[in-house]
C-alpha cells in the first residue's frame, strides 16, 4: 500500500470515528438515537386504526351491495297476469317489459306506437297487428 493510500485510509477512519462519537454523544443528550425514535405505542395505535378503517370500508361495501339488491327487489315491477317480475328488454332501441315467468310483453305509455311506427316498413309486428 502506498503512503498516499495509507494517508487517505487514516483520514477516512478518523472521520468515521468522529461521526460515531458524535452520534453517541447526541444519543445520550436526546435520550436515544434520533433516527430511531419511533414510539411503538403510537405505531400500534396507527396499525389498529388502519385495521378498523379497512374493516369498516369492507362493511360499508357489503351494506351498499345489500341495499342495492333490496332496492332492486322493491322497485321491480310485477307482471299483471302472473305476478312474475318484469325485466326491461330492448326492441329496436325501445324499452319494453318482458315477464320472466309467462314471457308476456308489456308496454308503457307510447311504446306500442313507437314499435308500430318502426315496423311500418314490413316488420313482423306491423304485419301481425297492422
Amino acid at each position: 500500500m502506498t503512503s498516499a493510500a495509507f494517508s487517505l485510509l487514516n483520514i477516512f477512519t478518523f472521520y468515521l470515528l468522529t461521526v460515531i462519537f458524535l452520534v453517541t454523544i447526541l444519543s445520550k443528550i436526546l435520550g436515544g438515537y434520533p433516527f430511531m425514535s419511533i414510539d411503538l405505542e403510537d405505531r400500534g395505535h396507527a396499525l389498529e386504526n388502519e385495521y378498523f378503517h379497512r374493516k369498516e370500508q369492507e362493511l360499508i361495501q357489503k351494506m351498499k351491495a345489500h341495499m342495492a339488491v333490496e332496492n332492486a327487489k322493491a322497485t321491480a315491477m310485477k307482471c299483471p297476469k302472473c305476478e312474475g317480475t318484469l325485466m326491461e328488454a330492448d326492441y329496436d332501441h325501445i324499452k319494453i317489459d318482458i315477464c320472466d315467468k309467462c314471457h308476456g310483453a308489456w308496454f308503457d305509455a307510447g311504446e306500442l306506437t313507437q314499435v308500430i311506427e318502426k315496423d311500418k316498413q314490413g316488420g313482423w309486428f306491423g304485419r301481425l297487428f297492422g
